[in-house]
């Protein structure tokens, strides 16, 4: 079996599949792309099966001539989508929610998400420049990822050419051209210094209501996505500092990602990383599944942490679940790459309650904020970014 790459003069050549669970490495000073492939095989994507890839990370090689590239997408069949409606509603209990006047289609569209047909051991090629490669094999519930590491030199040409934009560099799936269809994905790249900010969804940039069961699953099957107010607008100022990247963190199930990074988008809020929760219907009951507790953040939050260890971190999230608690364990932990942790008040609990004073035990005062309007934290990010 062979890899396609891409020599220095853009030709493309092919390599020997290696069968080890780590990167090809790339000669010195080569313009070149050298992907990460595992031993099993799997067909690629069928005339009748859909995909759909998510934002991740990219960082540098621990020389800092290269990028490490992470892939992450999902393959599946879409179903028929009123076949199922009935158990959906009933999983939701939607039918015992106050009946609301929601347009119909909303929650047809974000419910689809969930009905679809998941698709085991596929292998997605992918096209970055002019090199390819194939994702490891999806897993039973559609899911797919593969790494790759490329040059300093191979990503400056794409800047050059376009095909990196405020941070993200973008790729295409290889399908048969008669499918006259783009599935386009993108890689957050992060640099081992500057600053990132890793903010919370629910309640602290989408109005949720995740306290309350029967609002939170009208705003999320049923009406119309709600930003919180100002919040875009914030974050847009501060991604205007080349160094500052976003990481987007929820306990939302992955089957959401379409409605929200398309909501998103409208809303203006920049480019991210997303790290959301995965979950299929015989894993667990539904609702159990936006539950967002202090080991689940931890378990979100501390990977990214730890990969970038020379970055410095602005924590953002609400008062609604167990994000101060959380964040303030990770501040005491690593109070080097914490600078900043700003909790938006959405239960109307003054900063000197007794929670806070539990929560930010051993924090620095000044390290960390409770606010109602973005203004109030605006100063909480570098002038420099750095």
């Amino acid at each position: 079996m062979q890899a396609i790459t891409s020599d220095a003069g853009g030709e493309a050549v092919a390599v020997r599949k290696k069968r080890v669970p780590f990167l090809i490495g790339l000669a010195a000073g080569a313009v070149g792309v050298a992907w990460l492939f595992l031993a099993a095989d799997g067909p690629g994507l069928s005339d009748d099966e859909s995909l759909v890839f998510f934002p991740t990370l990219g960082q540098r090689t621990p020389d800092g001539n290269g990028w490490v590239l992470d892939l992450h997408g999902w393959v599946f069949e879409p179903a028929d989508s009123e076949k199922y409606l009935g158990a959906l509603k009933a999983a939701l209990e939607i039918d015992r929610i106050e009946a609301v006047a929601a347009p119909p289609e909303i929650f047809l569209g974000r419910a689809a998400w969930f009905l679809v047909d998941n698709e085991r051991d596929k292998r997605i090629r992918v096209r970055i420049g002019d090199g390819e490669f194939d994702s490891d094999p999806s897993t039973p519930d559609g899911h797919f990822r593969g790494r790759a590491e490329v040059s300093e030199a191979f990503v400056q040409n794409l800047r050059a050419s376009g095909q990196l934009s405020g941070g993200v560099l973008g790729y295409d799936a290889v399908i048969p051209p008669d499918r006259n269809e783009t599935f386009r994905g993108g890689v957050l790249l992060v640099d081992a210094e500057g600053v990132s900010v890793i903010s919370d969804i629910d309640d602290t940039i989408r109005v949720s209501h995740v306290r309350e069961k029967a609002e939170m699953l009208k705003g999320t099957f049923l009406l119309p996505f709600v930003a919180a107010p100002g919040m875009a607008g914030l974050y847009r100022d501060w991604s205007k500092r080349p160094s500052v990247r976003f990481h987007y963190v929820s306990a939302s199930p992955w089957q959401l990602y379409p409605v929200l990074s398309a909501f998103f988008e409208s809303c203006g809020f920049p480019a991210g990383s997303y790290h959301l929760k995965e979950f299929r219907w015989k894993d667990s009951r539904f609702f159990s599944l936006f539950e967002s507790g202090e080991e689940y953040k931890l378990r979100s939050i501390e990977p990214l942490l730890a990969r970038f260890p020379s970055r410095r971190f602005v924590l953002i999230g609400d008062s609604g679940e167990k994000d101060p608690e959380a964040y303030g364990e990770l501040a005491r932990k690593r109070p080097d790459q914490i600078i900043g942790i700003a909790i938006r008040d959405v239960t109307e609990v003054s900063a000197d309650a007794p929670r806070y004073v539990e929560a930010f035990r051993g924090v620095p005062p000044g390290k960390w904020r409770v606010f109602r309007e973005p203004d109030e934290i605006r100063d909480m990010m570098p002038d420099d970014g750095e």
